[in-house]
């Protein structure tokens, strides 16, 4: 009941301020039911509680970094909100565990499999995490998401946001793609490429960073290669 206030909160709070520059595209597209994943390119701070709002569910969970979490009225409020903390960058495997539980359990997990927000708002080489957890809970959907505009709305360090246009669109959901072609596994950070690269496909050029540069298969050769090059303990699965 709590979540579904607070999410329905920032639907308001974003439409009045925002004052139809708000677009909503696709959100018909994610399941209703069962073990989804939402993946998305992440541009502005607002991104996971704005997208968020907008996922016809009332099931959806969050990772956030861990710093959010250390004051006790702002933590209760990432907790009411569905939001767990994740220590970036470490491959925090309680967080990794947590969002696995989540998923076998039917929920919908909303992500940023970067890691962390886009300096640039184009896309960046994924972390492994979100390939990891698609391996632990392989009957998981993918759905896409794909968030336009809001990096305008109110850039780092600035106290104030402005009225800009946002667009967020849903794709349609896919299998994760755990298994290639060739009928041989995918390794974490392959999955995490390949999910990213339909993240891409819904933005625009300029958004769409390693993807605009390359083509998915130069892309997944060149992970294939520094997999099998890489030190062992360089092998983990980043969230």
């Amino acid at each position: 009941m709590i979540y579904q206030f607070l999410a329905g909160l920032m639907r308001s709070i974003a439409r009045g301020y925002l004052l139809g520059k708000l677009h909503i595209e696709g959100a018909e597209h994610v399941p209703v039911e069962g073990p989804v994943l939402l993946a998305g390119n992440h541009i502005a701070t607002i991104d996971p509680p704005l997208t968020g709002a907008y996922v016809p569910r009332k099931d959806v969970f969050y990772m956030a970094k861990k710093e959010y979490f250390r004051r006790p009225m702002q933590r209760l409020l990432f907790q009411q909100y569905h939001a767990f903390p994740v220590s970036r960058g470490t491959g925090d495997r309680r967080a990794l565990a947590t969002a696995v539980a989540l998923l076998r359990k039917g929920n919908a997990l909303l992500m940023y499999p970067e890691g962390t927000r886009s300096s640039s708002a184009s896309i960046r080489d994924p972390r492994a995490g979100v390939g990891y957890i698609l391996q632990h809970a392989p009957e998981t959907l993918v759905v896409p998401v794909a968030i336009i505009g809001s990096e305008r709305v109110m850039r780092k360090h600035e106290l104030f946001p402005k009225r800009q246009s946002v667009t967020i669109r849903f794709g349609h959901p896919i299998p994760a793609p755990l298994v290639g072609d060739d009928g041989k596994s995918r390794t974490p950070h392959e999955i995490a490429l390949i999910v990213m690269h339909h993240v891409a496909e819904l933005l625009p050029e300029s958004y769409q960073g390693i993807y605009h540069e390359s083509s998915l298969e130069d892309l997944l050769a060149r992970a294939q290669q520094h997999h099998h090059g890489a030190p062992a303990e360089e092998k983990h699965h980043d969230a």
